[in-house]
């Protein structure tokens, strides 16, 4: 007797994780392409992501970033709720392409160790974030910074990140900058001191995903699944 057909839910909800299909954020994602397509400077290698609790920023700093890091970028993803120039330094320290420069963190300072020609010097954040671009850049790669939950980061620290991403962009290095979260907390954050550069991140509002996308999406990803769904289920499925 054969055994029964075990079916996969193809819907798993997720809390940042990227799920098997994402819809609705295709605009976004098409302008963060143009903009690494474009180069060094472009638009949308600095960009914002706004919206409400849910509304699925996270997923989509994961979606643009695994995007980078497919064509060789590195990636350094952090949250405002941690210290955010530390767990920069830290992994950029980690990073293979970049242990010429041999950094060796140094915590809680925000600061770093770099061995270089066998003498040791005290690097600033800022230091250690061009070391490692210009790095990237001369070997055809880049660097992508993402803050999720931004509106818990503090002034202090985006102002120091968004001046240091300033002069690499100045520079015509590799470098990219996303940053997301709650919109009231993000607007609040660029009202602050010291980051004015970041008002000139191209903003993207995630709204609510029409109820056409949604159907869409789910006949195609219930029928990939091998299975079928008549269209007053989708309706009702999808409203």
């Amino acid at each position: 007797m054969p055994k029964p057909l075990k079916l996969i839910n193809p819907f798993k909800p997720t809390a940042g994780m990227t799920p098997p299909v994402l819809i609705g954020r295709e605009g976004v994602i098409d302008d963060f392409v143009d903009g690494l397509d474009k180069g060094p400077g472009a638009p949308s290698r600095l960009m914002r992501i706004t919206g409400l609790g849910g509304s699925g920023k996270t997923v989509l700093l994961t979606q643009l970033g695994d995007i980078a890091a497919d064509r060789g970028w590195t990636v350094v993803n952090v949250s405002g709720r941690e210290p955010l120039c530390a767990s920069i330094q830290e992994q950029l320290a980690h990073d293979t392409r970049l242990r010429s420069l041999d950094i060796k963190i140094s915590l809680p300072v925000v600061s770093a160790e770099a061995h270089l020609g066998g003498a040791a010097e005290e690097l600033s954040f800022r230091e250690v974030l061009t070391r490692a671009t210009r790095s990237l850049t001369k070997h055809g790669s880049g660097l992508l910074i993402t803050v999720d939950e931004v509106q818990d980061a503090s002034y202090e620290e985006m102002a120091t990140i968004a001046t240091s991403v300033q002069y690499m962009i100045r520079e015509q290095q590799d470098i990219g900058l996303l940053f997301a979260g709650i919109t009231t907390g993000v607007l609040d954050l660029l009202n602050g001191e010291g980051i004015t550069f970041l008002r000139r991140a191209k903003a993207e509002e995630l709204a609510s995903i029409p109820t056409e996308e949604v159907a869409r999406a789910l006949r195609k990803t219930i029928e990939a699944s091998g299975l079928h769904i008549d269209d007053d289920a989708l309706a009702y499925a999808a409203g």
